[in-house]
This record gives C-alpha cells, sequence and structure tokens, in this order.
C-alpha cells in the first residue's frame, strides 16, 4: 500500500461562515435578520460568497497550501441555498489539478445529475463518480 497520504477536510458552512466574519458582516445578519427582507439576506449572501470570485479561489489556495492527495468538501446541504453544490463542481476544474476531490452530498446521484436531499433536482449534468459504485481495497489507493 502507498502510504502517507495526506486529506483535508474543507466544510463548505464553516468557510462561508469565516467569509462572512473576515467581512464583517456576521454578526449585523444574525442580529438583523428578523428585520431583513429575504431578498435583502440572498442578495448579500451572493455578492459575498460568490462562488467564482470569492469561494473557489478560497478552496483553491486551502487545497495549494495544504497540498493534499484528498480533499473531503463537506457542508454542502447547511449552506444550501446560498451556496450551490453544482457551482463548486462546475469550477471543480481548477481545482482537482493536483489532488483527488470528494465531495459529501445529501443527497441522491444517478450518474448524470444530482438531487438535494433526494427532493430538489439538479437539472446540471456532472462526470462525477458515486462512491457507492466504487468497488477497491486501500492498497490500490
Amino acid at each position: 500500500a502507498k502510504k502517507d497520504k495526506h486529506a483535508i477536510i474543507i466544510d463548505l458552512y464553516e468557510l462561508c461562515i469565516r467569509i462572512l466574519e473576515e467581512e464583517g458582516v456576521l454578526q449585523t445578519l444574525l442580529e438583523e435578520e428578523k428585520d431583513l427582507d429575504e431578498d435583502a439576506i440572498s442578495y448579500t449572501m451572493d455578492s459575498l460568497l460568490d462562488i467564482k470570485e470569492v469561494v473557489i479561489p478560497r478552496i483553491s489556495q486551502i487545497i495549494t497550501d495544504e497540498n493534499p492527495d484528498f480533499a473531503f468538501i463537506t457542508g454542502v446541504g447547511r449552506v444550501y441555498p446560498f451556496l450551490r453544490s453544482h457551482g463548486v463542481l462546475n469550477n471543480i476544474e481548477e481545482l482537482a489539478n493536483n489532488c483527488n476531490l470528494v465531495l459529501f452530498f445529501p443527497g441522491e446521484y444517478n450518474n448524470l445529475q444530482l438531487s438535494l436531499f433526494g427532493i430538489i433536482s439538479d437539472e446540471n449534468y456532472y462526470r462525477g463518480h458515486n462512491l457507492n459504485d466504487i468497488k477497491c481495497s486501500y492498497d490500490n489507493i
């Protein structure tokens, strides 16, 4: 077996909380959430958590800094609807240069499309693999 594999976990929820804290808006959002309308919250979250301009570069930086063999991405269900898994998956090429990415997804994947929680369908096509369909031993990794 190959030894000394390095893996990291990137929790999208924790990453988003950290970004909102760094921008100085988390506490305000939490305190004023009940008084803000849904559109204002969505607009704020969409701009501060822009997938291409903010989230993907942050994930990419973490992967570059850590240089892992595997990066496990979690927290997809906790960041919905402000961040969507297809945003990460559609930009996966720039993340997956030197490591294997595993996205933990709370739902179903039929080798074509994702369905969040088995309820919310996504019309995007993905070329990923369902780990339930892959049979291998640790010795082959």
